[in-house]
């Protein structure tokens, strides 16, 4: 997924057998063709009732991929074909390999499955806010701005980052630095609910997560060097952080 596009192909493959013991197998395949997103970026919207974005908003957090597909049905000997618009719920809507939805648009499939495999690799994510507290003993307020990159798995709720930050518009300006970070994330269980209910899926299919950060980074100044740790808390849906820095800054 770039911007609010979304590309890709996918496939999938059921065989079984029915209650009157006939042999089933079932087959879809086709490019990904858009995304239905949870929330978009940077304003912080829902997607309308069609799944778009505001035109002020150029991202989005994926909520479900949008696939064009071919699918061959046997059912016994009797082979169907159709052309279908299924939608794949993506795995960051139900962490640790908890069950997802796979179903088409005009509701002839419907799949719940876990799964076994499930990454995310974020590129150039910008992140902003305000920040404040002690230097020497006296206020120090100003803010942050950071562009991270992260590789996340959503069946281990682990993720890697890693990225640039800067302290900007500091009091005392001695404060003013950029530099570079690293560090991992955990999505904890404490602070989760399910959230099937609130986007029409099936109980179980669907949980809003906090995420829990921490690491270490080294900025430099205009005459200083500034090193330290950082730990942050994103509550659930972790669209939002607070958290704490601490350094040691050396002229």
């Amino acid at each position: 997924m770039s911007g609010l596009s979304a590309s890709g192909n996918f496939q999938m493959s059921i065989t079984g057998t029915t209650a009157d013991g006939q042999s089933v197998s079932y087959s879809a395949s086709g490019p990904v063709v858009g995304v239905i997103p949870s929330i978009c970026f940077p304003g912080y919207d829902s997607p309308d009732a069609n799944g778009n974005c505001p035109t002020t908003d150029n991202t989005a957090i994926p909520a479900f991929f949008v696939a064009a597909v071919s699918t061959t049905e046997t059912l016994g000997s009797t082979t169907t074909t159709n052309e279908l618009i299924m939608l794949i719920e993506a795995p960051i809507m139900n962490p640790w390999g908890a069950p997802i939805v796979i179903a088409s648009t005009d509701g002839s499939v419907s799949v719940v499955t876990t799964y076994s495999s499930g990454t995310a690799t974020w590129s150039n994510v910008e992140l902003a806010g305000t920040l404040s507290g002690t230097y020497n003993g006296q206020s120090a307020t100003g803010t942050f701005s950071q562009v991270a990159n992260a590789r996340e798995n959503f069946v281990t709720g682990n993720e890697f980052e890693y990225g640039s930050v800067a302290l900007q518009g500091m009091t005392p300006s001695t404060l003013n630095s950029q530099g570079m970070y690293v560090g991992s994330s955990t999505v904890p269980t404490a602070g989760s609910y399910d959230c099937s209910a609130l986007v029409g899926l099936p109980e179980g299919t669907c949980t809003e997560t906090a995420l829990v950060s921490s690491g270490s980074f080294v900025m430099n100044g205009h005459h200083s060097v500034i090193a330290g740790t950082y730990n942050v808390y994103w509550p659930a849906p972790s669209v939002f952080c607070t958290g704490t820095i601490n350094g040691t800054v050396t002229h």
